[in-house]
């Protein structure tokens, strides 16, 4: 049925039954995991535990943060994160119209509309945990230290430029810690990928990875496993750089959701861009542990894999742009410029 007319801003009453009872019955889902109720409950609490923030930010943790000597939650701050949701609404959350009537327009079981779906899900995580931090009520009254909050991640604490200020960094957090910090494209699916691994590049989940999400989302029971939050591994092939994957193939949510530089910062031999992490040795695919330098043999195979993608930028946006992907497993630099030459190019 045709979407119906709403406001700048409306909530999901707007939708027909048919895309209004997947999204709640989804949303639920998610606010009934574990790492969504532990999330909530830190916020309750008003500082996250060492374990998870350092998850996030694992050099942080060891300069000061006032998570650090936070082992546990507070007494009673995980009890209210449950009576919270036990009393949730979905109704209650306000979207923008267009957000609204791009789930609506999208044909039930179709990737577009699953694609939406999480988007709309995300967006809804984002706004609970505003509220909760908005409250003004936790434990440790949002002790903060050096960093514009307790929950900042770092790549999303450009606090002056957000809409709600604090509240839309505790918001990412919150996104990161649930879904793996999910940005997405109309086309697309995309992870910034720190949770846990030590990696700074964004990728896209496999398709296993993806349909994993689906089938747990709605099927009708829900599975005993759940594959939240997600995260990066050797099947992940292709990679992006944060900078390039913001200013240069415009892979993001929200425009204001971080500060990027006019120019991209210095290439280091330990940042490749655009390639598949299989292709790397150890040395390139982790950035925030102090490891041995390389073999110059082996970094300079590294570097050549770096300068093959540069030089394909084309190639690159084709695949972004497309869906293209590298089916093949590149396992050394020799095997990535044959497959990179054997994919159309864009004139």
């Amino acid at each position: 049925m045709p979407p119906k007319e709403v406001a700048d801003v409306a909530n999901i009453d707007v939708l027909d039954a048919d895309h209004r009872k997947p999204f709640e019955q989804a949303l639920m889902r998610i606010l009934q995991t574990e790492i969504a109720e532990h999330t909530y409950a830190e916020i309750l609490d008003g500082l996250p535990t060492r374990k998870s923030y350092s998850e996030l930010n694992p050099a942080s943790i060891k300069n000061g943060h006032p998570a650090h000597d936070h082992l546990e939650l507070c007494p009673g701050t995980r009890e209210r994160a449950c009576e919270f949701r036990s009393s949730f609404d979905p109704s209650t959350l306000s979207f923008t119209s267009h957000l609204l009537l791009a789930f609506q327009g999208t044909p039930l079981g179709s990737r577009s509309f699953h694609l939406r779906l999480i988007e709309l899900l995300v967006v809804s995580c984002h706004h609970i945990a505003v509220y909760l931090f908005q409250l003004g009520d936790a434990v440790h009254s949002h002790v903060q230290g050096g960093w514009p909050t307790a929950f900042s991640y770092s790549h999303y604490t450009a606090v002056e430029q957000n809409p709600n200020g604090i509240a839309d960094t505790v918001g990412y957090w919150t996104e990161a810690r649930i879904f793996g910090e999910i940005e997405t494209e109309c086309r697309e699916m995309y992870i910034h990928g720190d949770f846990g691994t030590g990696t700074f590049t964004i990728f896209r989940p496999t398709a296993e990875q993806f349909d994993d999400l689906i089938h747990f989302l709605l099927v009708e029971q829900a599975p005993a496993g759940c594959p939240l939050p997600i995260v990066v591994s050797l099947k992940n092939h292709w990679r992006w750089d944060p900078w390039d994957a913001y200013a240069y193939f415009h892979i993001f949510r929200d425009r204001y959701e971080r500060k990027v530089g006019q120019t991209k910062p210095k290439p280091q031999w330990r940042r490749p861009f655009l390639a598949p992490v299989t292709t790397l040795p150890r040395w390139a695919r982790r950035v925030d542990e102090e490891e041995e330098q390389p073999p110059e043999q082996e970094k300079e195979a590294g570097v050549e894999v770096y300068k093959e993608a540069r030089l394909r930028g084309p190639l690159s946006i084709y695949l972004n742009k497309r869906g293209l992907r590298c089916d093949g497993r590149c396992d050394t630099p020799a095997d990535l410029a044959v497959t990179l030459a054997t994919l159309p190019h864009i004139t």
